[in-house]
């Protein structure tokens, strides 16, 4: 896990750095850190946190609250004159366009509308208001936090419900999604830990992480491809840990928790990892077959978004009608966010996806890298025994961001190889990731060049 520390050398006309008597929540210059639309943007920042809230947990008196709370964000970013439009947003556009040209020629056309509606105000609504708005550090941290709660109440929920949330399946929390976003959230709780500055805060950081855990162990039908994900979370941790030793012990401690959590029945299920030919692995596979013919017949922008099941018939071989005693079509998804992309949205969609993939990873890595120069720029200082400019982040909050970008690749990660084992295109999670990305690497950018600068 990677560690960064540093020594106190503040002077006594400076700011005190970040430490036990200061929260690095609020420890930011105000210079560096925030545009002039921070101060008029704080009611549009709520609206976002509340969007998210209801979105992500989908409580059953949800009505429509999210969509006028999108309506207000997006009058509001059309009302901004210095715009933020990072490559992130300019390719959610692009890929929207996509899905609108599918709906002349998709057979269900009802579906492909309203999956597409449903996506304009995600876009428009949630992720342009984000970059817009969430344009500090202090904002990105309260976005995170917000992430972090919502969590661990689908987790809580989970916990007490056989591991399905609170929208239950009908509303897309099985144990198979719940379980990605237990996963998705864990970097987030242990960056956190690793970034806190005072023993409270560690275990306010560490305590919710058992609820995560416990929700993904109880579930009814435990999730093979959640674990997988949970493997990747926890090998990226200590590739990337600059105490790999310790890091080890840690996620030894972690395995045991599990083990303890765990019964029989889960570890049956999870020992059936490599069994591919029975069970929902072998549906799975029939399922992407299905999607790759459809792909085949419609290479350049598929058939249309969320089409898959209405068009199964139509590629279904016999030996699979035989095999279920009936078609699978209007019923069946593709349980994979890529096979789903490949047959409903084609060699378009694909490329637009990729290269949103591509861009997010690039953009955490120079935020990464960038922490990094600016560490060593200040160990240089230190070293010769010059004071730290007033106007330079303070290594508290370099340990900050640093953290948060691992923590965020991390839950990307987690997110991409669940998703290869759930339908998880049209869900909010990579597109709120991706303007939160964005809006990331703007906030540290405009760190960089202020400190730059003076």
């Amino acid at each position: 896990m990677p560690s960064i520390g540093s020594k106190d050398v503040s002077k006594p006309h400076q700011e005190k750095p970040i430490g036990r008597h200061m929260s690095p929540r609020f420890r930011q210059d105000k210079s560096a850190n925030v545009p002039k639309t921070t101060e008029k943007g704080t009611i549009a920042t709520w609206f976002i946190h509340s969007y998210i809230w209801l979105d992500l947990i989908r409580p059953s008196f949800v009505w429509h609250f999210p969509k006028l709370l999108s309506t207000v964000l997006f009058v509001s970013w059309l009302l901004q004159p210095d715009k933020r439009m990072p490559r992130q947003l300019l390719l959610m556009l692009c890929f929207l366009g996509v899905m609108v040209i599918d709906v002349p020629i998709a057979q269900n056309t009802f579906a492909t509308v309203w999956t597409s509606y449903g996506m304009a105000v995600l876009f428009l609504g949630l992720c342009l208001p984000l970059v817009q708005f969430i344009n500090s550090i202090a904002r990105f941290q309260a976005i995170v936090h917000s992430l972090m709660g919502i969590f661990v109440v689908i987790g809580a929920w989970a916990s007490f419900h056989r591991g399905y949330g609170p929208a239950a399946a009908d509303g897309g929390q099985d144990e198979n999604y719940v379980t990605a976003c237990m996963v998705m959230g864990l970097p987030f709780f242990l960056y956190s830990y690793l970034a806190a500055e005072t023993r409270r805060k560690k275990i306010l950081y560490l305590a919710p992480i058992p609820i995560l855990l416990l929700a993904v162990v109880v579930a009814e039908n435990p999730s093979r491809g959640g674990f997988i994900g949970f493997i990747c979370v926890i090998g990226y941790m200590v590739f990337y840990s600059r105490r790999r030793i310790a890091a080890l012990i840690s996620i030894g401690v972690l395995a045991v928790v599990v083990g303890l959590m765990a019964g029989a029945t889960y570890w049956q299920e999870i020992g059936t990892i490599t069994d591919t030919e029975t069970g929902t692995a072998d549906h799975r596979k029939d399922l992407w077959r299905i999607a790759t013919y459809m792909f085949m017949s419609y290479p350049l922008t598929g058939v249309g978004p969320n089409n898959f099941r209405w068009r199964i018939q139509e590629f279904e071989t016999s030996e699979i009608i035989q095999k279920y005693g009936h078609s699978l079509g209007g019923s069946a998804f593709t349980h994979s966010l890529y096979f789903e992309l490949l047959a409903e949205l084609g060699i378009a969609g694909v490329i637009i996806f990729g290269l949103l993939v591509v861009q997010n990873f690039r953009d955490l890595s120079q935020i990464k890298a960038g922490v990094r120069r600016m560490l060593d720029r200040e160990s240089s200082v230190i070293r010769m025994g010059e004071p730290l400019a007033p106007h330079l982040p303070s290594p508290g909050m370099l340990k900050i961001v640093h953290c948060y970008a691992h923590g965020l690749t991390a839950s990307l990660i987690a997110f991409l190889v669940c998703s290869a084992f759930i339908s998880t295109l049209y869900y909010s999670y990579f597109w709120l990731y991706s303007a939160l990305i964005a809006s990331f690497r703007l906030v540290f950018e405009r760190m960089v060049q202020v400190a730059s600068r003076e």
